[in-house]
């Protein structure tokens, strides 16, 4: 998984995911959710592509210490199978997600239109925040906009692996769920949040869907915006296009938004 996250079967239903993060030492929801991917499709035919997951982070992780993977089966039919994956850390529960895997069959195909523009050559690394994350030192990464202030921006950005990848579908599903946790907690801010402030929430929620097949050492595009900020949480909802249009996946996230102290509450 690119250095990402290695996972191990240790018996029938039960798994190990070692976090590879690079220089952080919080474990994120991407490398959690790609864990619980992989170990769920590992209780499956192997025939059934992923089609959903709906993940909850229920504590922060850490990445010096392994995360214990466990599946539960509740459902296989002739085209689809679910799976619930709890992740604990020191025996403690950090992430539950349910994953929907449904086989594909001939049918209509339809998107609504792409209304932005599709160039990756366009793009600027200089301007990407997730450009910076070490998790992604194997990825080619690009702002799809230029910020007219000259600072950098979190969405949209384009991305693809430095490294020709294997015609693994897994691999491939499992990095585009990968991207889409990253920076969309600061994109679920409201317009005009600082960008200091918009490094802070938690995410609460992750909700993902594959639509079709995208491979992800060709560039995609990945833009996440904000729908709602209230009660103290954030919510942002984005799309993972490939280079000719093609709608690979949306996604929704819920963050919590720190607290604002009382000087900030003022301003």
């Amino acid at each position: 998984m690119l250095d990402l996250v290695e996972v191990q079967h240790l018996a029938e239903d039960a798994f190990c995911c070692v976090p590879s993060t690079g220089n952080s030492t919080r474990l994120g929801g991407s490398e959690l959710m790609v864990a619980g991917l992989l170990a769920a499709s590992a209780t499956t035919s192997g025939a059934l592509p992923p089609a959903a997951v709906h993940a909850s982070f229920l504590r922060s992780g850490r990445s010096d210490a392994p995360v214990e993977v466990t599946v539960a089966r509740l459902h296989d039919g002739r085209s689809s199978a679910v799976r619930v994956v709890t992740a604990t850390q020191d025996g403690v529960p950090i992430m539950t997600a349910t994953f929907r895997f449904f086989a594909a069959r001939p049918a209509d195909d339809w998107q609504r239109e792409t209304v932005f523009d599709l160039t990756a050559a366009e793009g600027e690394e200089q301007f990407a925040v997730v450009a910076t994350l070490p998790t992604l030192r194997n990825f080619e990464v690009r702002a799809a906009v230029r910020p007219t202030d000259g600072k950098r921006v979190i969405h949209p950005y384009w991305v693809k692996s430095k490294a020709a990848l294997p015609d693994d579908p897994l691999l491939h599903a499992a990095l585009v769920l990968y991207l889409t946790d990253l920076g969309t907690t600061g994109s679920a801010r409201a317009p005009g949040t600082p960008m200091r402030e918009r490094m802070g929430p938690m995410s609460l929620d992750h909700a993902f869907w594959w639509h079709r097949p995208v491979r992800v050492d060709e560039w995609v595009h990945v833009n996440a915006t904000s729908l709602t900020e209230a009660s103290g949480r954030a919510l942002a909802r984005g799309e993972v296009v490939s280079a000719n249009g093609v709608l690979a996946a949306s996604f929704s996230q819920d963050v919590v938004v720190p607290a604002q102290t009382p000087e900030r509450r003022t301003q």
